[in-house]
């Protein structure tokens, strides 16, 4: 089937299994892998229509040229630089699951929430800073604008896609896993209510409010990572500064030669990436 179908409809046949999956565990999930669905139309490869740009802070520089995710999160010496980089997510011991997980999903699965998190990590910081406040709030309208087609509920569906490929062991209580599931959706949520409300503030100019909602979603993000293996987190991060790395252009999208520059594996992950989400 993979060899015959684009990886717009792959990825609405495997969806189609998350959707099953979802409506015989929780029906609160099923919302936000309807609006993935929706939306990975615009974004996968081989998709009618351009790649958007899915990131908190993508930004344009000054002769109006889109910069690619990886350069907003990480320039050094744009007009962004004072509030975008590219921080180390913690490193639990240990993944805080209270159920037993025997297989987890593969880092392409991972790789675009992280460079959510990054995101969510700059605005925090960003946040700080009250001459950024229109900008970051012009950037949150976006984030939220579109309907049932918003980067809120495409990256909803993305922590939903990737919760729904976690295997757990056969012996494993449901009662444990619907544990595990809630946690780790609730900590999504929060992150994005939580930059609901800071936008709403944006807007007021509440520095008190701005501060807490800034902090609010940047501990709720950092929730959802602290669930996943300390070995995945490291992988994932290995995989995102060595991309950032290759891309010598910073054009967001990696040639054939820069491609070569990766690791055997590096490049296989990558790849998988963009066939799932596009780059």
């Amino acid at each position: 089937i993979h060899n015959n179908t684009s990886a717009t409809s792959s990825f609405v046949c495997v969806g189609a299994h998350h959707w099953i999956y979802a409506m015989r565990t929780k029906p609160i999930y099923t919302a936000s892998l309807i609006f993935a669905l929706g939306t990975h139309a615009f974004t996968a490869p081989h998709s009618e229509g351009v790649l958007r740009d899915i990131s908190l802070d993508a930004i344009s520089s000054p002769n109006n040229e889109p910069i690619s995710r990886r350069n907003a999160l990480l320039a050094s010496s744009s007009a962004a630089a004072a509030m975008i980089g590219v921080s180390s997510l913690p490193k639990p011991a240990n993944a805080a699951s209270p159920a037993n997980v025997v297989e987890w999903p593969s880092l392409e699965y991972l790789e675009p929430i992280y460079e959510f998190k990054l995101s969510v990590d700059a605005l925090q910081r960003g946040s700080k800073d009250k001459t950024k406040w229109s900008f970051l709030k012009k950037r949150l309208d976006k984030f939220f604008s579109g309907g049932l087609l918003s980067e809120k509920y495409y990256y909803s569906g993305l922590g939903f896609q990737y919760m729904a490929r976690i295997r757990y062991s056969d012996n494993e209580l449901k009662a444990f896993i619907n544990i595990d599931q809630n946690e780790r959706y609730e900590a999504m949520e929060a992150t994005m209510e939580s930059l609901k409300s800071l936008r709403n503030n944006f807007a007021k100019e509440s520095p008190d409010k701005i501060t807490a909602d800034a902090d609010a979603a940047k501990a709720s993000i950092s929730k959802w990572f602290d669930l996943i293996p300390a070995s995945d987190l490291a992988a994932v991060e290995k995989l995102f500064l060595a991309v950032r790395t290759a891309d010598k252009d910073r054009n967001g999208r990696l040639s054939d030669d820069e491609l070569a520059t990766l690791s055997e594996t590096d490049r296989t992950y990558w790849k998988k990436r963009v066939d799932l989400v596009g780059e």
